[in-house]
């Protein structure tokens, strides 16, 4: 009896951790940068496409850091916070960027 109660607990203590979420040392940081090259593309003026382009470009570029370190939580931090704000801004545009 002492075994099996011993085993539920453990097995609880574990599947409770299991949904714990994760994040990285760099997630922080990542969310920051998502942001601030979030509300650089949304300054742009949206008839000058290249502007854009350049600015998604780098975005792109800053979010490469993170993969190349690989982490992967990171780089789906960035990803979350840069879609979300561009979202929560300008709706319309992020429906044309997140296809």
């Amino acid at each position: 009896m002492r075994k099996l109660l011993l085993s539920v607990v453990m097995i609880a203590a574990l599947l409770g951790t299991a949904g714990c979420k994760k994040t990285s040392p760099y997630s922080d940081d990542a969310k920051m940068r998502a942001m601030k090259a979030a509300y650089e593309l949304l300054h742009i003026d949206p008839t000058d496409t290249f502007a854009m382009q350049q600015c998604i470009v780098k975005a792109a570029a800053v979010r490469s850091r993170y993969k190349l370190m690989g982490d992967t939580l990171a780089v789906a931090d960035f990803n979350r916070a840069y879609q979300a704000t561009i979202e929560k801004r300008n709706a319309r545009l992020a429906k044309d960027i997140f296809k």
